[in-house]
């Protein structure tokens, strides 16, 4: 198909992101639509040092391979600050005017490019597409609730498709006015293709991986991938470890990544003298592959969790989960009784007694294991990149 017969569509992102990166290239190599990626800030494209997880980050350049892009001078890097809010991107008007695409995506609200763009389209006859991560909150002022009906309503209302992820994230906009007949599931998911690949690649080096870890060859080992901060809650996980090992379980525990409150859990681990436990720090998405390959059971503790791409990833190496009850992704990919045991945040003895049941079960742990699997293959890159291209190819 001649490029000048596809839709164009324009993609306005605020960075680099690992997990948006792979839809990038996927909808680019199936040559249904013509994409471009407008980069509103080069964050993430070389090391820096990132406030959320206390080190220095930067994503692997493959990231930008395969599909059409352009970083945009940002005049406003660098502030404090949400930094979802820190785009202002004028140039993009001119992109925008100059090209006079189909359809933009606009993948977030607080940014004041992302309102360049909404006043740009009122003058040309690009069509919007908004998508954005978001769960109901279990508390929430009159005021706040008010601002974003008001926000999600206007950009419903000028958005010819509205994509939500999961089940949480679907009446999160049907809370804040957004019409259901826009709503369109563009799935919650990682490059699955990538985990298998290295699902296999990891196979026959278990022990080593284990060994290099220092952690026993033999314990049942629970997985937790994020960042050290209060919303995660990694400590109450270590205060059930504790509770659990204190029975004389064989359990041991890694963690990936980094964050403010890491050394404060290094010490609670230290004083607790939990064995096998092991914290890894912020590692490259094939050396997290390596981790996911050695352990049994993915545990999510957080506070709340819009979409939770640790998940994603773990269910992709057939571990069964527990998790917290306030994410988005319940129902979906974290599934109770079927691939998961879930508890209420903070609820120490409750995760402490999930911890229990499924180290004490091998057979609920296979059962649940293969449930994720079954569920990674539906929730995956290759449907979600359909579920868009049939939800724009449909209104062109």
């Amino acid at each position: 198909m001649d490029r000048k017969e596809k839709p164009r569509l324009a993609i306005i992102a605020q960075n680099i992101v690992p997990y948006h990166a792979p839809l990038y290239q996927k909808l680019s190599t199936n040559e249904k639509l013509d994409v471009i990626v407008y980069y509103c800030d080069k964050a993430g494209l070389k090391p820096k040092y990132h406030k959320t997880f206390a080190c220095k980050v930067s994503w692997n350049e493959a990231l930008l391979d395969n599909y059409r892009f352009k970083f945009l001078k940002n005049f406003w890097p660098s502030v404090s600050g949400r930094a979802s809010a820190q785009r202002f991107n004028p140039t993009i008007i001119w992109y925008l005017l100059r090209h006079r695409y189909d359809f933009v995506l606009l993948q977030n609200y607080t940014s004041i490019t992302t309102w360049l763009v909404v006043f740009c389209t009122l003058f040309i006859k690009t069509r919007i597409l908004f998508r954005g991560e978001g769960n109901v909150p279990k508390s929430e002022s009159k005021i706040a609730k008010l601002a974003k009906k008001c926000i999600l309503g206007l950009l419903s209302s000028i958005s010819c498709i509205v994509f939500y992820s999961c089940s949480g994230n679907y009446e999160y906009f049907l809370r804040y006015g957004c019409n259901k007949k826009k709503l369109h599931l563009m799935h919650c998911c990682v490059d699955n293709e990538f985990f298998k690949g290295q699902r296999i690649l990891n196979e026959s080096q278990k022990m080593k991986t284990r060994e290099f870890y220092n952690l026993s060859s033999t314990c049942c080992l629970l997985v937790n991938v994020g960042r050290f901060d209060t919303n995660k809650r990694q400590a109450d996980l270590i205060e059930a470890t504790d509770k659990v090992q204190k029975l004389g379980k064989d359990l041991g525990l890694i963690f990936v990544g980094d964050g403010p409150l890491r050394r404060n859990c290094e010490l609670l681990a230290e004083q607790k003298k939990l064995s096998n436990v092991k914290f890894c720090g912020f590692l490259t998405p094939e050396n997290v592959c390596h981790v996911y390959s050695i352990s049994d059971i993915a545990v999510l503790c957080s506070g709340y969790d819009y979409s939770p791409k640790t998940i994603s990833e773990a269910v992709v190496f057939d571990l069964p989960v527990i998790s917290t009850a306030n994410v988005g992704t319940i129902g979906d990919m974290i599934c109770p009784g079927e691939n998961a045991l879930v508890y209420q945040a903070g609820d120490v003895d409750s995760l402490t007694k999930s911890i229990q049941k499924l180290t004490d079960d091998i057979n609920l742990r296979r059962a649940f294991g293969h449930r994720s699997g079954q569920l990674s293959n539906q929730w995956s890159l290759i449907n979600a990149t359909k579920a868009f291209e049939d939800a724009v190819l449909a209104v062109n």
